[in-house]
């Protein structure tokens, strides 16, 4: 009786290592097997058809915006005048300029050009266009098209909450704080097309 016990064990510990043996053989063969490696074929395939499609549209609705922009009136040094836009904004790479709504209220334009130009100390634009480059090459992970959008939400909050040296003349918390009563056209999901 003695004799067994100690048989019996010896036996379901050889089963066990051989049990794991198995499934980590099972586990390997499965990575290497032809469909799983179809599988990730395709999905790479994807991913990469998916860069040039991204940078295609950003290029195409670059070169749209700027023939929209073309038929401006020009005001002072940097900036122009435009009619059909919903907020102003900055557009440009080598040579950005500032663009006005011409139906813009005349309150608001002294805080909304110290508003653009700003953007333009800060670099934004480029900024914005970098972070959707990093995008396009990681455009199948959610993560990282979040990230962009709070990065333009950012960029406009922190100039209405006084960022970056912004006025506080007339009693002015923020440079935008007259800004955000210009309606919702002046909010971070429109900003993320202006660059």
């Amino acid at each position: 009786g003695q004799s067994t016990l100690p048989e019996n064990n010896a036996v379901h510990g050889q089963t066990t290592v051989g049990t794991d043996v198995q499934s980590t053989g099972t586990a390997a063969a499965l990575f290497t097997s032809a469909a799983f490696l179809r599988v990730t074929f395709a999905i790479r395939c994807l991913w990469l058809v998916g860069i040039p499609c991204f940078l295609a549209y950003f290029i195409f609705s670059y070169i749209r915006m700027k023939r929209r922009l073309a038929e401006c009136l020009p005001g002072e040094e940097g900036v122009r005048y435009v009619d059909g836009i919903r907020t102003p904004m900055v557009f440009g790479i080598l040579r950005p300029q500032i663009y006005l709504t011409v139906e813009m209220n005349a309150e608001l334009y002294d805080c909304v050009l110290q508003h653009e130009r700003i953007h333009l100390r800060r670099l934004d634009y480029l900024w914005k266009i970098l972070a959707y480059l990093i995008s396009i090459v990681h455009w199948v992970n959610p993560v990282v098209w979040l990230a962009y959008y709070l990065l333009c939400c950012d960029m406009e909050k922190s100039l209405r909450r006084g960022g970056d040296g912004a006025s506080r003349e007339g009693g002015q918390t923020g440079i935008c704080r007259s800004v955000a009563g210009y309606g919702d056209r002046y909010n971070c999901a429109q900003s993320i097309c202006s660059t």
